[in-house]
């Protein structure tokens, strides 16, 4: 059960956050984070507790709550305004601890909750939290059972967890079926190979190898990768990447400007991006664009719809 006293610091804070205005990603950390971890229970004086710009393989986490020393959350934060869902890609980049079982992206209104389905597989957006939106009572009461010191060091945050991916069960077999399928992808089965290549001759009577499918697919995978931000590309794809970034950008930007809808048919998205693009980065822009590792990264915020073969 919720304590009363924190129960009223933290719905206090959540009034007191509900009038803030841009605050860039320095003031967020101060005056929203920092105040919220300390209503938790932490000792943000402490360094064996909390950990600013926590070092890690694939770079600088902004924060590491720690238990006896040893760390048990990350969490990345973005400046206020920010749309922190752009960034999903970097909080995965940094879950790389299979021991570390909750990941936090926020901008302190918005606050994403990561875990695995299973230790160090599956890495799963499990909840949501906007201040903005969601009943206050309600928010303290998950940010308690989830990110609580007492919660987090008697491991009750990690069974409350399970409890909530279990529960949720659409988000999670999505999530399930995507890693299952990265999987497949990464070490592509003898079967796999089989059904593909079986399925070249019947559509273009072409017999192809199953070492020739295994290929391609591991090629494609190691493409893909790129785009979910798993892997950073080096040397010569060094050029490609910022246009795959610039892309997802444009789109987004044009998706806002639309208003929102929902579906932005692929013959606005052509003239609008190419527009802002250099000529140098045109050609591969439209590469990507035709991409379905792309359009399954950008697809997750908007649908585009190409009319002759359909979303």
């Amino acid at each position: 059960m919720l304590p009363e006293s924190n129960l009223t610091d933290l719905v206090n804070l959540i009034n007191e956050v509900k009038t803030y205005r841009s605050l860039n990603e320095a003031n967020t950390s101060s005056h929203i984070i920092i105040p919220f971890l300390y209503a938790l229970n932490w000792n943000i004086h402490s360094c064996s507790e909390l950990e600013h710009q926590y070092t890690i393989e694939n770079g600088i986490i902004d924060l590491a709550l720690k238990i006896d020393g040893i760390v048990k959350v990350l969490i990345e934060i973005k400046k206020m305004d920010e749309n922190i869902s752009k960034w999903e890609h970097q909080i995965r980049k940094y879950a790389i601890d299979r021991n570390i079982y909750l990941f936090i992206l926020t901008n302190g209104i918005r606050w994403q909750f990561y875990t695995w389905l299973k230790q160090g597989i599956g890495f799963h957006n499990f909840i949501t939290l906007d201040i903005n939106i969601d009943d206050k009572i309600y928010i303290a009461k998950i940010l308690y059972n989830l990110l609580s010191k007492e919660r987090i060091a008697s491991d009750v945050s990690r069974n409350y967890i399970s409890t909530m991916v279990i529960t949720h069960s659409g988000s999670s077999l999505y999530s399930a079926i995507e890693e299952v399928w990265y999987q497949m992808l990464e070490e592509p089965s003898p079967l796999l190979c089989k059904l593909v290549a079986d399925n070249v001759h019947n559509s273009f009577q072409i017999s192809a190898k199953a070492i020739d499918v295994e290929k391609i697919i591991k090629d494609y995978n190691h493409e893909l990768k790129k785009i979910r931000g798993c892997i950073t590309p080096k040397d010569k794809d060094q050029q490609k990447y910022p246009v795959i970034e610039k892309l997802r950008n444009l789109i987004l930007k044009l998706y806002k400007k639309k208003g929102g809808d929902q579906v932005v048919p692929i013959r606005e998205i052509m003239p609008y991006v190419f527009r802002q693009m250099k000529s140098s980065e045109v050609n591969e822009g439209l590469k990507v664009l035709c991409s379905i590792g792309f359009c399954e990264l950008v697809g997750r915020k908007i649908k585009i719809l190409d009319e002759k073969a359909g979303e």
